[in-house]
């Protein structure tokens, strides 16, 4: 009886001992396995294949937009590109000129116009009736008007000043606007390897 009387009470403790410990080696292992994809992203970059690793991480996004949503796949694309050709220029910024007249404070550098061509002729080829409207271009010839038409919005490097001081707070952003409203949103941090990606009616 007495043997009874105990294995009734351990039956529940052992229960809930199982309850606890399974969440727990099921954060041990998430934890784990962020930490070895960390380091394989680190020696990826060592061996110069750094934009393997970007696009293994973020296949996240082929898994949840798949084919309903192509414009998010080719933002994705072109700012995991802009942002390889950020942390490969990274502190060798080359010439830096200053926008406007005078000014001292809104820096672009020959980066910052190479993120804009990439994305330039990415969204062309794959959206040839789609307008865009980039940061450099328009500081250069005006900002263009903002139509009902599909119209893409990039800032090359968001964070220019921080980027020719070598801070590495700075981002590559793209967004899309159909009918003056944004629709999209695709914010990526080179180099922390972080992407955001919103879209209207889907979080």
């Amino acid at each position: 009886r007495d043997s009874s009387v105990a294995d009734g009470i351990l039956a529940p403790a052992a229960v809930m001992s199982s309850l606890i410990t399974l969440p727990l080696l099921g954060y041990v292992l998430s934890v784990a396995i962020e930490y070895a994809r960390d380091l394989l992203a680190v020696v990826l970059r060592m061996l110069g294949l750094q934009t393997i690793a970007c696009s293994a991480r973020h296949l996240w996004v082929r898994r949840v937009f798949g084919r309903s949503s192509p414009e998010v796949l080719v933002a994705v694309e072109l700012a995991l590109q802009c942002g390889e050709n950020m942390r490969a220029c990274h502190g060798l910024q080359g010439d830096v000129s200053w926008k406007g007249e005078g000014s001292s404070i809104d820096p672009v550098t020959q980066t910052d116009e190479e993120n804009e061509r990439i994305v330039q002729e990415g969204i062309r080829r794959a959206f040839p009736k789609h307008a865009l409207i980039g940061e450099e271009a328009s500081a250069a010839g005006g900002l263009p008007e903002l139509t009902d038409a599909p119209t893409w919005i990039v800032d090359p490097i968001d964070g220019t000043a921080n980027f020719v001081h070598g801070n590495p707070l700075c981002v590559v952003s793209i967004g899309q606007c159909i009918g003056r409203v944004p629709v999209l949103g695709v914010v990526y941090d080179p180099h922390m390897d972080e992407l955001f990606v919103a879209v209207r009616g889907r979080g």
